[in-house]
């Protein structure tokens, strides 16, 4: 038979070991529960228990040097380390993200400014070399700051000088006042003043430079702030002008030298009017003016009275103008003008050169009621005959106290003492 043949032709001694040791038949069997598998034991005789916890002597730790010697060292933590997913290390990552959103960058900016520096020490030549650059800032600040000064000093002069010759331009050489021109004279002098209104009638209470006796109704007219002031006043005060300019100037004699100031009484313009320009060369004589030094005058002063109202012709023959000053019409009146040019040609005669002389404006503040008009023409002359702007020394304002001032300074004999006009 072929198997046996096969059988007793290849059966090997190892053959037949495998047949005795090995069970070729075997009884199938139930799997085996949980429980059983636990009680099943390994078929390796050296298994040990537990062998997850137990480490080969080979491989285990050995203690390091700095525990032989007993050497303080950091304590070693747990290296395990839990899922970042569970509930209570979730809910610290969770809430430190929620700081971080919250956290302002500007308070730890702020923090670290407010940190003080840390102060460290300098040596001498460094202290020194610092101190040395701090004094030569100072210095050179300080020489900035001055040149600064100096050139704001030197523009405002500039500015300051530009607009005094804009000024002077304007003015035709008439200045600002070196200080205020109309004020309150003092309680004495007041008193004085009003005194006068209650004089006798006939009591002469002062004179004119011409000797003409002043009453209580000239004065009347002057103290009172809302009278016309009269002839007597105007006059006199124009003539204590007249004589004040001629002495500051060192003219005492005014038939010996050419006199600066020329003021002629309110009667010499209407005689011009009424009785013509011509035959006054005799009259200007006795006061020392002839056509060969009416040049040289600097200021000529002819009030003008007309339908009670109070005006001024001003002549300065020196720069060869001539104007009309009226409280009213600032613009002046032209027939009055002509009338004085008229009158200078004929002073003149051949020393008139047309083309020299000109009508001008001299600017001046315009009176507020209908009474101030002769106060207003005796300031506009004290004002010309010093060479000041009248815009520039006084309003309209002023003229309540300047009544009084001028009834103060007829009473003192005279723009002396108190009302020294070289002040301004």
């Amino acid at each position: 038979m072929p198997q046996d043949h096969r059988q007793e032709l290849y059966e090997t001694d190892a053959q037949r070991v495998l047949k005795d040791k090995y069970v070729s038949t075997f009884v199938r069997q139930t799997p085996l529960t949980a429980d059983q598998i636990g009680s099943v034991r390994s078929i390796l005789k050296t298994r040990r228990k537990y062998p997850a916890t137990i480490t080969p002597k080979r491989i285990a730790q050995r203690p390091s040097w700095a525990q032989l010697l007993n050497i303080p060292t950091a304590p070693v933590q747990d290296p395990t380390r839990s899922s970042i997913f569970a509930s209570s290390n979730f809910n610290i990552f969770r809430s430190r993200v929620e700081e971080r959103d919250l956290y302002d960058p500007s308070v730890r900016i702020q923090e670290l400014l407010d940190t003080p520096s840390l102060q460290l020490p300098i040596s001498d030549d460094s202290r020194a070399g610092i101190e040395q650059q701090i004094e030569e800032a100072k210095q050179k600040a300080a020489e900035e700051a001055r040149l600064a000064a100096e050139a704001a000093k030197r523009e405002a002069e500039e500015k300051a000088r530009q607009e005094r010759e804009e000024r002077l331009a304007r003015s035709g050489g008439l200045r600002m006042p070196n200080k205020t021109l109309v004020v309150p004279v003092s309680s004495q002098w007041h008193q004085r003043a009003i005194s006068t209104l209650r004089a006798a009638p006939i009591e002469s209470l002062a004179k004119s430079a011409e000797g003409v006796d002043l009453r209580r109704h000239d004065f009347a007219k002057v103290v009172s702030s809302t009278e016309w002031l009269n002839d007597e006043i105007v006059n006199a005060s124009l003539m204590w002008l007249d004589r004040a300019i001629n002495s500051a100037a060192g003219i005492k004699d005014v038939k010996k030298n050419t006199r600066k100031c020329f003021s002629l009484g309110s009667f010499f313009f209407k005689r011009l009017q009424d009785q013509g320009i011509h035959s006054t060369q005799r009259t200007l004589r006795r006061y020392g003016v002839e056509k060969k030094n009416f040049l040289d005058i600097d200021t000529i002063l002819l009030p003008i009275c007309e339908h009670s109202h109070w005006t001024l012709i001003v002549i300065r023959p020196s720069k060869r103008t001539l104007a009309h000053m009226d409280s009213i019409n600032a613009g002046g009146n032209s027939a009055y003008t002509n009338r004085a040019m008229a009158w200078i040609k004929d002073v003149l005669e051949e020393n008139f050169v047309q083309d020299e002389w000109k009508v001008t404006l001299h600017e001046a503040p315009l009176q507020n009621n209908g009474h101030d008009c002769g106060v207003h023409t005796i300031t506009n002359a004290m004002c010309i005959s010093l060479g000041l702007s009248p815009i520039d020394s006084y309003t309209a304002a002023d003229m309540p106290t300047q009544r009084i001032r001028i009834a103060c300074m007829l009473l003192n004999g005279g723009f002396t003492g108190d009302f020294d006009l070289r002040v301004y």
